[in-house]
């Protein structure tokens, strides 16, 4: 197909990484392109693992949202109810804030490999001044995604892992998701990151380096591959893991005109119909997980490469329905 020809040329450019297309339960393409790890030229697979960065969105909300149906939380809830110690700047942000980015909480830790536990995290959290008012406009914020973590885990009971492994990556069948914690018996399978914001930090683009921190659960901290991420699509259209009603909540503008849902980016195809998304990254790797309801599609890209979903997506993104 075109976009497999095109995906081509772009490899000696420095393209790596992993593309899958499908619609109405046909794989239109399922492909890895150049290598796993720039360095001994380890070649990219369908079983590579990449790291997704902020997909990992889209898993955080959907166990809130559980765990509001199963009346555990409240969108409502102020974060005092699940918190101690919340001081009076804090005191009126929700739930629904820390999904929406309607919190005012800073979008970073100004030192974001910084290894902190979750209680380190959240006394450092509370402790920093909000950028505005709880609710006054939308400003994307990893910390307060760190923040929900903190709250599921003592909503939910065991570990925030635990919580998103059982009520997402089980029942949806990904047994090839893990977070970073657990991907040291998958270390041959994992790809190396590269590209200048690698060299930029510091970094050697290997994804355990991101490990061992709070800043990444909630936000972020998860490998996959671009098949196991369809098995995600696949619980999302047979209501698996979200219903129907869930799912409208999580993909409804949180203010008119806002093109952000609860823990999705929202967006209109050239066709005028809905797009529902989210990408992804950190030093040395980009993603993107796009789904279109209405066509029963989704363009899955995963690359370990600085911004290399970014810019390819926008392309598949735009052609995949014109073949």
């Amino acid at each position: 197909m075109a976009h497999d020809r095109w995906l081509e040329t772009l490899v000696p450019q420095g393209f790596r990484g992993q593309v899958l297309l499908e619609r109405d339960g046909q794989v239109a393409l399922d492909r890895a392109y150049g290598v796993a790890d720039e360095a001994s030229a380890v070649p990219a697979t369908t079983d590579t693992l990449y790291y997704i960065g902020s997909l990992a969105k889209m898993f955080t909300s959907a166990v809130a949202l559980q765990l509001k149906a199963e009346k555990k939380l409240k969108l409502s809830d102020p974060i005092g109810r699940h918190l101690e110690g919340v001081p009076r700047d804090k005191a009126r942000v929700t739930i629904k804030h820390l999904l929406s980015h309607t919190s005012g909480a800073v979008a970073n830790h100004p030192d974001p490999f910084s290894k902190l536990d979750r209680d380190a995290f959240i006394e450092w959290f509370l402790a920093t001044p909000l950028e505005h008012r709880p609710g006054k406009k939308h400003q994307y914020s990893n910390v307060a995604y760190s923040v929900l973590a903190a709250i599921i885990e003592r909503v939910d009971g065991g570990s925030f892992q635990d919580s998103v492994r059982r009520r997402v990556f089980v029942a949806a069948g990904m047994k090839d998701t893990f977070f970073l914690d657990e991907i040291t018996p998958h270390l041959d399978r994992v790809a190396v990151g590269s590209g200048e914001k690698v060299t930029e930090y510091g970094l050697d683009g290997r994804a355990e380096s991101y490990a061992g921190t709070w800043l990444r659960l909630g936000p972020g901290g998860i490998v996959s591959t671009a098949r196991d991420l369809l098995k995600w699509e696949q619980a999302l259209r047979a209501e698996t893991v979200l219903d129907a009603a869930q799912y409208r909540l999580a993909t409804t503008p949180h203010k008119p005109r806002e093109p952000w849902g609860l823990g999705w980016r929202l967006s209109k195809t050239t066709r005028k119909t809905p797009l529902h998304y989210h990408d992804g990254g950190l030093p040395g790797f980009n993603s993107l997980f796009a789904r279109f309801p209405y066509e029963n599609a989704v363009v899955i890209i995963l690359c370990n490469r600085d911004e290399a979903a970014g810019s390819v997506g926008k392309r598949v993104v735009k052609d995949f329905f014109l073949e």
